[in-house]
């Protein structure tokens, strides 16, 4: 998520993060200032309640105790505003957030405008493709096939997009991240002790994947 603070000082570059719809400069700028003026309010009540604390016990060792109760009353009230202040910088700070939430990343400069994936331009390409001699499968049918992906599990797990490795992907998915020393979930297993990863995984195939028939693909920018 954009920072706040990227956003204030490069706020001419947020306007290009969602090209669906337009940046809201002054909404930001609204919610921005006005969370900083209560910190500054805040931290200014603060000094003046540590101020008056010092007084409290200086008066009271000289005897004025009238004047010692009245600083009291000065450092409650103090606390009061304090924390009728803290708690609309929190109610700020949630409601810049879920403002901030809906603006995404900023693309590159050389990312083209597009509905959806299939305007993506082709930047340049590596080698050359294999061609085979048989026709192969998408990796949804072949995953499934060698019982390797449980699409259906994954959606009611956690929703589209997402697969369950299993049987030979599990061990696969486990070795990978052995072998270069990155902390794996824990391998469980199922009926007929076939070993399965006890997370799923994201699948980004396209509209076809069985992994991505719960909820539609939506529009939006895409990438080069």
């Amino acid at each position: 998520m954009i920072s706040s603070l990227f956003a204030r000082t490069r706020c001419h570059r947020c306007r290009h993060a969602n090209r669906q719809t337009s940046w809201d400069r002054e909404k930001f700028f609204e919610l921005d200032d006005e969370r900083r003026a209560v910190i500054t309010e805040v931290e200014e009540l603060q000094a003046t309640r540590n101020a008056e604390s010092k007084k409290i016990g200086a008066l009271m060792k000289e005897g004025k105790k009238d004047e010692a109760e009245a600083a009291k009353e000065a450092v409650r009230a103090v606390n009061e505003k304090i924390d009728g202040l803290a708690e609309r910088r929190t109610a700020l700070e949630q409601e810049q957030y879920d403002f901030m939430a809906h603006l995404p990343n900023i693309p590159c400069e050389a990312t083209p405008y597009g509905k959806d994936e299939d305007e993506n331009i082709e930047r340049r390409r590596w080698g050359t493709p294999r061609e085979f001699d048989f026709d192969f499968k998408p990796h949804w049918d072949l995953g499934t096939d060698l019982d390797i992906l449980d699409f259906e599990r994954g959606n009611k797990l956690s929703g589209s997009r997402f697969t369950v490795l299993g049987g030979a992907g599990a061990r696969l998915e486990r070795a990978s991240s052995t072998s270069s020393s990155i902390r794996t979930p824990a391998v469980v297993l199922r009926s007929g002790g076939r070993p399965s990863l006890s997370s799923v995984r994201p699948c980004s195939a396209r509209a076809s994947c069985p992994s991505s028939r719960t909820t539609p693909i939506t529009s939006r920018a895409t990438t080069s």
